[in-house]
């Protein structure tokens, strides 16, 4: 038993030891201000020989103690560069990734604005021989053509559309197509029976209807892109 409150009371001796040097590490700067001002006044406001020697004692510990109190510190300070160094770095990535994502927006929507400019573009829409056409028009499906005419009939569809029958004879009766219209590009213009129009599109096909008599047509049909 003995033994035991032995070693507890040395553990609380070095407890309480530890505390102090640790209180007097703390109060070394301020032990330091004061020995070195109370030095000062010893010696030039009120010469005390023996109070200039406790001031002079007081701060060299307190030297002492602050000296000890920035190396460590001190040892603290290459963790936090590196911690700053890495916070620069991760940073600096987030900033580059940023730049690049941008960058890809950027070239995304400009790769957008000149598909749409191609899709615009007259020059990139040729003409075909109606007889072609009527021969031949499931073999040229995919392809842009452009056909100028007359407009002899117009029907309005179910989706905000319009199905045009064009006349592209000099006559403007005969030579036929079917252009099938979306609704965005119908209700931003929409066309009349006798008006005479440029329409640049996508070639369907031959396309089979029946006529008002009962008739089957077959005529080449192509989707609008424009006109």
């Amino acid at each position: 038993m003995k033994s035991k409150n032995g070693i507890l009371k040395t553990i609380g001796l070095i407890i309480l030891a530890v505390l102090v040097f640790s209180l007097l590490l703390a109060l070394s700067p301020l032990a330091l201000i004061i020995g070195g001002v109370g030095y000062w006044y010893f010696t030039k406001k009120k010469p005390d020989s023996k109070m200039k020697k406790y001031s002079m004692i007081l701060g060299i510990v307190g030297l002492i103690g602050s000296i000890l109190l920035v190396a460590i510190g001190g040892s603290d300070r290459p963790k936090n560069k590196t911690n700053e160094t890495s916070e620069v770095s991760a940073l600096a990535s987030s900033k580059e990734m940023s730049s690049k994502s941008e960058t890809k927006v950027d070239s995304t929507q400009s790769n957008k604005e000149a598909e749409e400019k191609a899709r615009r573009d007259p020059n990139n829409y040729p003409t075909i021989a109606y007889d072609e056409m009527a021969r031949n028009g499931d073999a040229h499906a995919g392809e842009n053509l452009q056909i100028t005419g007359k407009v002899i009939q117009v029907q309005d569809d179910g989706s905000g559309g319009a199905t045009l029958r064009i006349a592209t004879s000099a006559d403007g009766y005969d030579d036929v197509y079917l252009v099938q219209i979306d609704a965005a590009e119908w209700t931003g213009h929409r066309l009349l029976e006798d008006d005479l129009i440029t329409v640049y599109g996508v070639i369907y096909g031959l396309y089979s209807y029946e006529t008002v008599l009962g008739n089957k047509q077959t005529v080449p049909a192509i989707v609008d892109v424009f006109y």
